[in-house]
């Protein structure tokens, strides 16, 4: 099976910037949670820039990473401070940018984007 397409939520450089000081009241610094795609041809879909998707586009998962980080931070302070632990709370934001990436997936059979999930742990 083919490497997954993954974003790693807790290594997205602007999130942490932004939520650093929930993560120091968790005493904690990061937690590990990813946005997977784990179809096999996740990453031929998700890296090949010059391949025409008649819905959806390349780059389907970095796209919004890059682009949702406010969104992100603010689900994980609401989920914070709603009470939620740190790893629930940085999971709010995984759950944002898996809703975004969605959007983005280029759709044939619809297994591809059926194939998105978050999970525990990093790279």
């Amino acid at each position: 099976m083919a490497d997954p397409v993954r974003a790693d939520v807790s290594g997205v450089e602007d999130l942490l910037r932004v939520l650093g000081r929930y993560a120091q009241r968790a005493g904690r610094t990061a937690a590990s949670v990813s946005v997977i795609y784990d179809s096999p041809y996740g990453i031929f879909v998700h890296e090949r820039l010059d391949v025409h998707h008649p819905t959806g586009q390349a780059k389907f998962l970095e796209q919004p990473a890059r682009q949702k980080t406010r969104e992100m931070a603010a689900a994980t302070a609401l989920a914070w401070r709603a009470g939620r632990t740190w790893p629930e709370a940085i999971r709010a934001a995984a759950e944002v940018l898996l809703e975004a990436s969605q959007e983005l997936v280029p759709v044939d059979t619809g297994a591809l984007r059926a194939s998105g999930k978050v999970v525990e742990g990093g790279p």
